[in-house]
């Protein structure tokens, strides 16, 4: 399920996302988004539904402290309260003794991250990333994009498409928000 696409562009950051809801025999498209505005950041998730709502509506809102370095601040601050209050709601799951949660995109203070399954937070050396079932198609769209003089929202919707058209488990509405 999902296609999720970031862009950093001019400082600010993008994130876009489909609306497809699947299980192992359904696809449907859904009308709650998975990118929202969340203080001083703006998220996308895939993997969960249910860990999107954590994100969205249990977890206080980002924000960043001027002066202190963002992915620090993610990594030391952010990331242990997300494992907390995700487990707390009983959405952790746990492989050979690890916690495990899902995947998403976060954008803060002009930076692009991702946080992986396990908590990991990363940030990728192009100003722009994808993650979800359609991501090798999206990152492909993004790349050829990248010179093409598209804005942001247009390369978006673009590797969206792509990722519709190749991959079963990605479908429009198109979603974005950004910081």
């Amino acid at each position: 399920m999902t296609c999720i696409v970031g862009i950093v562009h001019d400082g600010v950051v993008y994130i876009g996302g489909d609306s497809a809801s699947s299980t192992d025999n359904q696809i449907s498209v859904r009308k709650d988004p998975k990118v929202f505005k969340h203080g001083d950041a703006v998220i996308g998730f895939t993997t969960s539904w249910r860990m999107g709502q954590i994100l969205r509506y249990e977890m206080p809102p980002i924000t960043h402290t001027l002066g202190q370095d963002v992915h620090q601040e993610l990594v030391r601050t952010y990331i242990p309260a997300l494992r907390k209050v995700a487990k707390d709601a009983g959405c952790v799951q746990q492989h050979s003794g690890a916690d495990y949660l899902g995947t998403f995109l976060i954008g803060l203070a002009g930076r692009l991250f991702y946080v992986e399954s396990d908590f990991q937070v990363g940030e990728p050396t192009t100003p722009y990333w994808a993650v979800g079932s359609g991501a090798a198609y999206a990152l492909g769209a993004l790349a050829v994009t990248a010179v093409s003089g598209l804005g942001p929202l247009a390369r978006i919707e673009q590797a969206i498409e792509i990722a519709q058209q190749f991959s079963p488990f990605v479908r429009k509405p198109v979603n974005v928000c950004h910081t």
